[in-house]
């Protein structure tokens, strides 16, 4: 699109663009955006006069050689913004000799600041330059762990690449450094429900496990039973383990779920590698019970068993389901 622009049109319409905006077009147009050094046909200036500026670029002009003049109306060492003293810029805005030799000598060093100029702008903003060598995306994709997804040739050639990216996609989220282990509640809910396209699925700790302890106190002074001593061999406490409901499921949806499926196997990756190492975990899960048809149990009903398989209740009530992690981790 740069390309088709025509240098008369893009003289023109000069004073319409940010300066930064302008020389960088220029650059493209000329398929020398990553250059280092500047140009050789790239002439940078201040413009000379003193009035008030209207934009940031005065104009621009390509000579017969295909050189490209571009004349700012900031920064320089000479023009309305230079820093210079007065009777330097006066001598240059009227053109005399003696202002055509001042402005001579200073635009050699005018061109290397316009340019470090641009170069320093560029620097923080690392997307004009798109694409898969942008360094900076290169640098986004390492850091969320999504460089080599991106990188088709390690993907391909590397078998330790293509593990990382099949255990990224299997567990749904960035392996990078933003990717941390977040224990937050928060953070793990919402890690679940993007990995596994669940809204409505919830995580609690609001769970008691008993844990036995064979510590032994004897009462005294400091000790006193029911205010900082319990009498028994396990203790009741809250925040090692959570509860991740996933509210209401179809069956198909908890084949999936359960303990050797393929949703069930992502959902304990997540949270295996989400969770602290002495933190548990339980799946819950509710299935309407509509459309069951109704077996009966004894000889009529063959082999059925009340049991995992069969439960007693009423077809329009919630199952629940429910299953450890330790069910998980035995598959």
């Amino acid at each position: 699109m740069h390309r088709e622009l025509d240098s008369q049109r893009l003289s023109e319409s000069a004073c319409e663009y940010d300066y930064h905006q302008l020389l960088d077009l220029l650059l493209k147009m000329n398929g020398q955006i990553k250059t280092r050094d500047k140009p050789s046909w790239l002439k940078l200036k201040p413009s000379d006069w003193l009035s008030f500026p209207a934009a940031d670029v005065r104009k621009l002009v390509q000579s017969e050689n295909k050189d490209w003049h571009l004349e700012a109306s900031f920064f320089g060492l000479y023009g309305v913004d230079a820093p210079t003293p007065h009777y330097f810029l006066q001598d240059v805005t009227q053109g005399s000799e003696a202002g055509k030799c001042i402005a001579s000598f200073l635009d050699v060093f005018n061109q290397n600041a316009y340019w470090l100029l641009h170069k320093s702008w560029q620097k923080f903003q690392p997307l004009t330059s798109v694409g898969e060598e942008n360094l900076f995306v290169r640098m986004c994709f390492a850091i969320s762990g999504q460089l080599a997804l991106q990188n088709n040739k390690y993907r391909e050639n590397s078998t330790q690449e293509r593990q990382l990216s099949d255990r990224a996609q299997r567990v749904g989220f960035s392996l990078g450094a933003l990717s941390n282990r977040k224990q937050s509640l928060c953070v793990v809910e919402n890690i679940l429900r993007h990995a596994l396209s669940i809204p409505r699925l919830s995580v609690s700790s609001d769970v008691v496990t008993l844990v036995d302890t064979k510590q032994v106190l004897p009462l005294g002074e400091w000790l006193s039973l029911g205010e900082n001593t319990l009498l028994g061999s396990r203790v009741a406490v809250s925040g090692q383990a959570v509860k991740v409901s996933l509210g209401v499921v179809s069956l198909d949806e908890l084949e999936d779920f359960k303990p050797g499926g393929v949703r069930a196997t992502q959902l304990s990756t997540v949270l295996e590698y989400c969770l602290p190492p002495l933190v548990s975990y339980c799946v819950k899960a509710s299935v309407r019970a509509e459309g069951m048809r109704s077996i009966e149990l004894g000889p009529n009903g063959g082999e059925s068993k009340l049991g995992a398989p069969l439960v007693l209740g009423e077809s329009n009530k919630s199952i629940e389901y429910e299953f450890s992690d330790q069910s998980y981790k035995r598959i």
